[in-house]
């Protein structure tokens, strides 16, 4: 599940029409902000000057800290950089410090965060599997393109965990924090047959390894607007 599909059900009812479907245009976005415990601030960096559509997006980021997935994940880990933390912290802290001071709060949170760490969820999918023993755990689809060295195989043959990234624009926080730039990654993993790939030290194996070939990219592509690729947000310290 994504909070994406979430969010639209949060929209208070009260917000006007135009402003409505801006924010449901936003929030679709969200899943695709690095980190992404910095989706609050890109929320409001992208309606600075519209206290309204602020407002509602207090309501909307109280009702996906009750949603099921962030309560389970507020159980899986308990760090106050996580994203759960900040959905369920900052909008209660808004109410009582106003939303500028919150957002400089949240930039706090962002440098807290641990990331996501899925090369240790590969690895566990590696001690699942015994029979045959595998090489490479794959994974893909919404996260960071990586590539990480997990352990080696019985035979010591390297056991490595792939992730292609994703297939979505992603909107990277800038180091300064002063706004977020849209990129589309271009990452791709090919999976050699032995008798496609001869002269590799897997194809000699009497057991006939496949080669695994990793391409990690990224593409700026210019927007119709500036607007749409470089978003003005908040300075935090």
């Amino acid at each position: 599940a994504r909070l994406a599909s979430n969010a639209d059900a949060h929209l208070p009812a009260s917000l006007a029409a135009a402003d409505r479907q801006q924010l449901a245009a936003r929030l679709k976005s969200i899943d695709d902000v690095r980190p992404l415990a910095a989706v609050v601030t890109y929320l409001f960096s992208q309606f600075r000057d519209h206290r309204a559509i602020q407002q509602a997006i207090l309501e909307v980021l109280r009702g996906l800290s009750q949603v099921p997935l962030v309560q389970a994940r507020l159980l899986q880990a308990p760090h106050w950089g996580n994203p759960p933390w900040i959905l369920r912290i900052l909008p209660d802290l808004a109410r009582v410090v106003g939303i500028q001071l919150m957002l400089r709060v949240g930039g706090w949170f962002d440098r807290l965060s641990p990331g996501d760490n899925l090369a240790s969820c590969a690895a566990q999918e590696l001690k699942r599997e015994r029979d045959p023993e595998p090489l490479y755990v794959l994974f893909g689809h919404t996260h960071e393109a990586d590539q990480v060295p997990l352990s080696l195989s019985a035979d010591r043959h390297p056991q490595a965990y792939l992730n292609t990234g994703t297939w979505r624009p992603v909107h990277r926080q800038t180091l300064d924090r002063h706004g977020f730039i849209s990129t589309k990654g271009l990452s791709y993993s090919v999976v050699y047959h032995p008798r496609h790939d001869p002269g590799s030290q897997a194809g000699k194996n009497p057991h006939g390894y496949p080669t695994i070939e990793t391409w990690t990219g990224a593409l700026l592509d210019p927007p119709a607007t500036p607007d749409e690729l470089a978003f003005s947000s908040p300075r935090t310290p």
